[in-house]
């Protein structure tokens, strides 16, 4: 299946392409390695993450920090539309009407 979204900050600082062959190879092991490498991979993408909030001061969580600095109805918006790529139609419409609130509340 291809992927058409756009990925979370957050996966593309954690993850990496070794983890996606991983990822990929799992279907093809006998059960309880699949769970040993599930876990596995989980923990480590965990451990990335820790260390990534632990390290201030690199670009990653600078970035991951980008819109604190804005009032919380611009983070809000900017929140709303970035989840909206991985909506449904119905659930895109939903988001709009929000944003149409919040635009009419700034």
């Amino acid at each position: 299946m291809e992927e058409t979204t756009n990925r979370p900050l957050l996966d593309s600082y954690v993850d990496s392409r070794e983890l996606q062959m991983l990822k990929t190879v799992i279907p093809f092991m006998q059960q309880p390695q699949q769970k040993q490498l599930a876990m596995a991979i989980r923990f480590i993408e965990f451990i990335k993450t820790t260390e990534l909030f632990e390290e201030k001061e690199t670009i990653y969580a600078q970035e991951l920090q980008a819109c604190s600095g804005e009032s919380d109805g611009e983070r809000l918006s900017k929140m709303l539309m970035a989840v909206k790529s991985l909506c449904s139609e119905q659930e895109k419409e939903r988001i709009d009407m929000l944003l149409n609130v919040i635009e009419m509340s700034l």
